[in-house]
C-alpha cells in the first residue's frame, strides 16, 4: 500500500466513524427547523391537528400549545389571551369548538408569498346519521424560512353567501349534531358546555340574550334554541320569509317519528343581516299562527268564552306540543290577567321538590273539560270545570275589564267541586284551621300531596344511609318525611310519612305486624288504619293507597297522639295532626 492508498483510507475510516457518531449524537437545534422549513403548509397544519387532537391530554389544560414549533410565538400570545379572557366556560381556540372532533381533513393551502391559508374540515360523530361538519380557517406565516401557524379563524368563510334558511339549516345541523345521538350516554350539552357562545350563525346580542335566559333558571328549566326540554329526532326548514334586512324561518322539530307517539313543535326563527351575512337574532317559542290549536276559539267577552279558550288552548298545547308551564307558553295568553300570570310565576318558583298544575289543580292531563253554570256579579264571575278524571273539578274566577272577561284565579279546593269534600279536619271541630292557607307539599314522583300550617316544617330523609345498599326487608320504602312544628322540643316528630312501591308482601317486611286493622274514611277516601302497641303506648299508622298504581301507598304516621308522655303540653299539636290528615290526597 503506497503511502496515498494510506491517506485515502484513513480519510474514508475518520468520515465513516463522523457519520456513526453523528448518527449517535442529539440532533443539532437546526435540524427540527429543517424539517419544518422543508414542510408545505398543509403538512404543518395536518402535523399539528395529528398532535392536537391525536395524541391524549388537554393540550390547553396543560399548556402544551406553548411549546409546539409549529405556532408562531405572536399565536401563542393570542391564545394565551383568549383562554385568559373567558369569564366562564369558554371554547378551544385552535377548534372552534369545545369538544374535540371524531376526525379531521386537511385542503389545499392557497400560498401568496409569505403568506398561506389552509381550511380543515373537522367531523364529529363520523360515519353516523349524527354526522357534522364544521370548518376553521388557518392562516400561516414564513418564520426564518419555515411555515407557522399565526391565526385560526372560527367564521365560515363563505357564511355571507349563505341564505336565512341555509343558516338556520347549518346551525341546527351543528347543534344537533353537537350534542350526539339522543340514546347514548355520550350525549354533550351546548348550553352547559357555553359551546353556541362560538357559533357564526348567531349575533352577538342573541347570544348575550341565551346566556341571561339560562342563568335566570333557578331549578331546571329549557333550552331555548329548541323551545323544548327534550331532544328531537329530527328537523325541517321552511323557506325564509325576507323583509329588508329582516328574515324570518319556521323549523318543524320532531319527536319518535315513524311511531305512535310522533309528535312535531314548530319554532320561529328571526334572523338579520350583520355585515352582509344573515345571522339568528332571536328564537320564538309561541307556537305560529298557522298552527293555533283554536283558530277560530271564543272571544273573552263572557266569562264562558274565557275559560272555553283558554283550557281549550291549555290542554291542545300540553297534550300535542309541550309543558306549557315548562315552556312559558301561558304568559302569553289573553284569557288571563297579569296579576294571575304573576301569581303563577310565584307558586312555581315557590315549589321546593315537586309540585302540581296550578291551572288544572293535578299532576297530569286530562282528556276533555265540562263547564258548571256561572256564577257572579257584574264585573266578577266562577264557573266550576269538571274533568275527565274521576270527581275532579276545581273554579275558576273571573274579572271584567274594559268589556273583557279574564281568569283572576283557579281555586283548587272548593265546596261543590265535583264529589271531593273540601279540605276540613272532622275529626277537629275546635280547631276549625284554615287549610286552604296552609303551606302545600307534594310529591311530583308518587302523585300526591297534603297541606302543612305555616309554622311547621318537614325534613326530607334517605330511608337508609347514602352508599348503603338498601336490605331486603326495606327495598320498598322508597321516601320518608318528618313533620313537626318549628323549634319543636317533643321527644320526636308528631307526624312520618313514607311512600312505598311495592307488593303487598314487600310491604309488609317494612312494618311490624299491626295490633289491629280496620277501614275508615278520612276526606271522602277509603283509608286502612292499624295501631301497633307498644305495652304503654301506641302509634298509629294511616294507609293511603294510590288509586292509578295498586302498589304505591302513602303511610302518615300519628306518632303522638298515642303518646300520653308526649301529647302533655302538645294537645295544639295532636289537634293539627288530625287535620293535616284530610289534606292527604293524590293527584289524578
Amino acid at each position: 500500500m503506497n503511502a496515498k492508498q494510506f491517506t485515502l483510507c484513513i480519510a474514508s475510516a475518520v468520515i465513516t466513524l463522523s457519520v456513526v457518531l453523528a448518527g449517535c449524537s442529539p440532533a443539532p437545534a437546526s435540524s427540527a427547523t429543517f424539517e419544518t422549513s422543508a414542510a408545505a403548509p398543509e403538512e404543518v397544519v395536518e402535523r399539528f391537528y395529528d398532535w392536537y387532537v391525536g395524541e391524549p391530554g388537554s393540550k390547553l389544560a396543560d399548556a402544551a400549545y406553548r411549546s409546539s414549533e409549529r405556532l408562531a410565538a405572536e399565536f401563542v400570545q393570542q391564545v394565551d389571551e383568549i383562554i385568559a379572557s373567558f369569564d366562564k366556560g369558554g371554547y378551544d381556540p385552535f377548534l372552534c369548538a369545545q369538544d374535540v372532533p371524531g376526525s379531521f381533513t386537511v385542503g389545499e393551502a392557497v400560498v401568496s408569498g409569505e403568506e398561506a391559508t389552509v381550511v380543515v374540515h373537522e367531523v364529529w360523530n363520523p360515519g353516523t346519521e349524527y354526522e357534522s361538519v364544521h370548518d376553521v380557517e388557518v392562516t400561516l406565516r414564513k418564520v426564518d424560512g419555515a411555515w407557522k401557524i399565526a391565526g385560526i379563524a372560527c367564521a365560515a368563510p363563505e357564511a355571507a353567501a349563505m341564505a336565512p334558511e341555509e343558516v338556520v339549516r347549518g346551525f341546527y345541523d351543528w347543534y344537533l349534531g353537537y350534542i350526539g345521538d339522543p340514546a347514548a350516554e355520550e350525549m354533550r350539552n351546548p348550553l352547559v358546555d357555553g359551546a353556541y357562545r362560538s357559533s357564526e350563525y348567531l349575533t352577538e346580542g342573541f347570544v348575550q340574550r341565551v346566556d341571561e335566559i339560562i342563568a335566570s333558571f333557578d331549578k331546571g328549566g329549557y333550552d331555548p334554541f329548541l323551545c323544548a326540554q327534550d331532544i328531537p329526532r329530527s328537523f325541517t326548514v321552511d323557506v325564509a320569509e325576507v323583509f329588508g334586512d329582516e328574515a324570518s324561518v319556521v323549523v318543524h322539530q320532531l319527536w319518535n317519528p315513524g311511531t305512535e307517539y310522533e309528535s312535531a313543535r314548530d319554532v320561529k326563527v328571526a334572523l338579520r343581516t350583520v355585515d352582509g351575512a344573515w345571522k339568528i337574532a332571536d328564537v320564538t317559542c309561541a307556537m305560529p299562527e298557522s298552527a293555533s290549536p283554536t283558530p277560530e276559539g271564543p272571544m273573552p267577552v263572557t266569562p264562558e268564552g274565557a275559560v272555553e279558550g283558554f283550557y281549550g288552548w291549555y290542554l291542545w298545547y300540553a297534550q300535542n306540543a309541550g309543558n306549557p308551564l315548562v315552556d312559558g307558553a301561558y304568559r302569553s295568553s289573553e284569557y288571563l290577567t297579569e296579576a294571575f300570570m304573576q301569581q303563577v310565576d310565584e307558586l312555581i318558583a315557590s315549589f321546593d321538590k315537586g309540585g302540581y298544575d296550578p291551572f288544572l289543580c293535578a299532576q297530569d292531563v286530562p282528556e276533555s273539560f265540562t263547564l258548571g253554570e256561572v256564577v257572579g256579579s257584574e264585573d266578577q264571575a266562577s264557573v266550576v270545570v269538571q274533568t275527565s278524571f274521576e270527581s275532579h273539578a276545581f273554579t275558576v274566577e273571573l274579572s271584567e275589564v274594559d268589556g273583557w272577561w279574564a281568569i283572576s284565579d283557579v281555586v283548587c279546593a272548593e265546596p261543590g267541586a265535583g264529589d271531593q269534600e273540601p279540605a276540613a279536619a272532622p275529626e277537629a271541630p275546635q280547631g276549625e284551621a284554615n287549610v286552604a292557607d296552609w303551606q302545600v307539599f307534594a310529591d311530583a314522583e308518587y302523585g300526591f300531596r297534603l297541606r302543612y300550617p305555616e309554622d311547621w316544617t318537614y325534613e326530607d330523609i334517605p330511608p337508609v344511609p347514602e352508599g348503603m345498599e338498601a336490605p331486603e326487608g326495606m327495598k320498598a320504602l322508597k321516601r320518608v318525611l318528618v313533620f313537626a312544628p318549628r323549634g319543636w322540643d317533643g321527644v320526636a316528630p308528631p307526624l312520618g310519612v313514607e311512600v312505598t312501591d311495592g307488593t303487598e308482601e314487600e310491604f309488609g317486611r317494612v312494618y311490624a305486624p299491626p295490633s289491629s286493622t280496620e277501614d275508615v274514611e278520612i276526606g271522602g277516601r277509603p283509608v286502612v288504619r292499624t295501631m301497633e302497641d307498644l305495652s304503654t303506648a301506641h302509634i298509629v299508622h294511616y294507609i293511603f293507597h294510590s288509586p292509578a298504581d295498586e302498589i304505591v301507598r302513602v303511610v302518615v304516621t300519628d306518632a303522638i297522639s298515642g303518646f300520653p308522655d308526649r301529647v302533655e303540653g302538645h294537645g295544639d299539636v295532636v289537634e293539627i295532626v288530625g287535620q293535616i290528615l284530610p289534606t292527604v290526597e293524590f293527584i289524578q
